[in-house]
């Protein structure tokens, strides 16, 4: 669905905002590039996420400026550093890069929308654990709040931990998340 031009800018905005806001990205570009480029922002298509390029371009065309006007929108006293929001957009969702393979199930394919499968990693990790994990073998680091933003998409959202005393960094995160799907939802309901 989206060229290859558009996929190659979509990368080099991704590795530009990741230095602005301090992330060598040297490692993810030697190891990665190639993977984050295509890689899907889902696996099925419920959402009609489930195109090489999606990945990127949702996080950085959606989700993040979602994340941003959230952010905008709260009290003084309640918003987040914009850096660690930015860091934490970018890279919750790195481990769909590997994560996620095309299916070679065309029956998946035509009948359940399977677009892509899971891959054989170690570890039975979610997504946000993952990618938490993959950071950090690539010398990025968090902070507390930062990992646990990276991490909330995993977590039961009625647990009382979650529910009740979740960060704003993480909470704004979710909600972007959230407003993702229901927009890439609503589109594809359209179309």
């Amino acid at each position: 669905m989206l060229t290859e031009e558009i996929k190659q800018k979509n990368y080099f905005l991704f590795i530009k905002k990741l230095r602005e806001i301090g992330i060598n990205p040297v490692k993810i570009e030697d190891e990665l590039s190639t993977e984050i480029i295509n890689a899907p922002f889902t696996h099925s298509n419920d959402f009609g996420l489930a195109y090489d390029g999606s990945l990127l371009n949702n996080i950085l065309r959606v989700m993040t400026p979602y994340a941003i006007k959230i952010n905008e929108s709260l009290p003084e006293e309640l918003r987040v550093d914009k850096n660690s929001l930015l860091k934490v957009c970018l890279l919750i969702h790195l481990s769909k890069c590997i994560t996620f393979v095309k299916n070679d199930n065309k029956w998946e394919v035509d009948n359940r929308g399977l677009v892509y499968k899971y891959a054989n990693l170690p570890g039975s990790l979610k997504l946000g654990m993952r990618s938490l994990i993959l950071c950090q073998n690539l010398g990025i680091t968090f902070n507390e709040y930062e990992a646990e933003a990276m991490i909330v998409l995993d977590r039961d959202a009625n647990e009382s931990q979650v529910k009740y005393y979740s960060s704003t960094l993480a909470t704004i995160v979710k909600q972007a998340n959230e407003l993702t799907l229901l927009q890439n939802r609503l589109e594809k309901k359209l179309n």
